[in-house]
Order: structure tokens, then sequence, then C-alpha cells
């Protein structure tokens, strides 16, 4: 199972020119640049306990000509808790929360529970998420080669190196942040089978109170 596509939430790109076919030349700086980039987005970015925004989706699937476009609301709070709610065109739910998953659909309209246990895959996606929302970069140094690709917006690329996990799935990543520089506007997945989607984060709240119902499923027939 491909676990990008199982939750379709990770496939994801950015608001401004796409960059595919993007090479590294060019505006890339030098480590020691890139570094103090970094850390300043972890000095921006490293107070968040909680994130909730709503997002349009594009997906781009290799095979296919037309896009498909799905909407809804995404929500993050430490230490472990996060939930994905897809309202059109179709209904969709999933949560993780307290080493287990919970995921709806309007079709079956059942509640699927299972536990990270069985899944180290996903848990591994789900703590690179989490990385990407709440800034900690310097220790993506290890799985990725970065590069600056535009400082107005900020636009930072991730390519997995030799030794990533993601080494077999992924193209690259693009995060794009705010004007501030304190969230992120959009984040670029490409796959190396060449699908993608796209993003567009938008109403982003940060330490604000969560309704606790979003961490909750329940069946219509419930």
């Amino acid at each position: 199972m491909k676990p990008f596509v199982w939750i379709g939430v990770f496939m994801i790109v950015s608001l401004g020119n796409p960059v595919d076919g993007w090479t590294s030349s060019g505006v890339s700086p030098d480590q020691t640049e890139i570094r103090q980039a970094l850390h300043d987005l972890e000095k921006n970015i490293g107070h968040i306990e909680s994130i909730q925004a709503k997002f349009i989706q594009i997906k781009k699937m290799k095979l296919f000509k037309h896009e498909i476009e799905l909407s809804g609301s995404f929500y993050l709070q430490k230490p472990d808790h996060f939930a994905w709610h897809t309202h059109s065109p179709i209904e969709h739910a999933i949560v993780f929360k307290n080493n287990k998953v919970l995921q709806w659909n309007h079709e079956t309209d059942r509640v699927d529970v299972i536990s990270f246990k069985d899944m180290p895959v996903l848990r591994t996606i789900v703590e690179q998420m989490q990385s990407w929302f709440y800034g900690s970069y310097l220790s993506l140094l290890d799985e990725y080669k970065i590069e600056i690709i535009s400082y107005a917006p900020l636009r930072i690329c991730f390519i997995p190196n030799e030794h990533s996990f993601y080494l077999k799935m992924l193209e690259h990543v693009v995060i794009q942040f705010n004007q501030e520089q304190s969230a992120i506007d959009s984040i670029e997945v490409k796959e190396k089978s060449g699908d993608m989607s796209i993003f567009h984060f938008k109403e982003t709240l940060i330490n604000k109170e969560i309704d606790p119902s979003v961490w909750e499923i329940l069946s219509r027939a419930s």
C-alpha cells in the first residue's frame, strides 16, 4: 500500500510557480547560509503548539489528464494529535491520536481503528509532517539535501539523500512560507511516479483553541 496515496494528505505542491523541471542551479546559497535560514525559521515557528487551517488540494496524477480538486480542514496539536477532514467533493476523515489511527469515509460509513505499531511507515510519515509544520528543520539535514529556491517568498527545496527513508518515494519537497516566515503557506511533494498534489493553505490559526470534536470520528449510524 502506498502510504502517501493511502491517506491523501502528504502529496502537496506550492502556491508559487511549479517546480516541475526545476534544477539546483541559481539561487541556492552555501551550507552556512542554508543553516542560518533554517535556524531563523526554527526561531519563528518553534513556539507553535497547535495549528488549524483550511485547504484546497489539487491532485495531479501522471496517468490522467484531468486534475482532482478537494477541500477541507486540518489540525495539528502537540504532542501527538493530527486530523485531516476532507469535505468536498467526497467526505473523508483521518485522525491520529494516542498512537492510533482512526479513519472514516462516506461510502462505507465505518470507522476503522489501526494501531501505529502495526504501521511503522505511516508513523514515520506523520512524524515528518509534524516536522514541517512545527519547524524542526535543522534535523532534516540528516535526510535531505536542502536548497533555497527563492527568498521572497521564502521557498526551500528538500531532496531526499541516499540515506533517506523517502528516497524511493519522493523526488522532492518544496515548502513555501508566508511573508513573516511564521507559518507555511504551502508544501510541494513530487513523487518518483510523477504524481503530485497541490495544497493551498488558508485561514491558518496558530495556538488557538481547537474544538475537541475534530479528534473524534463517529459513523453516521452512531
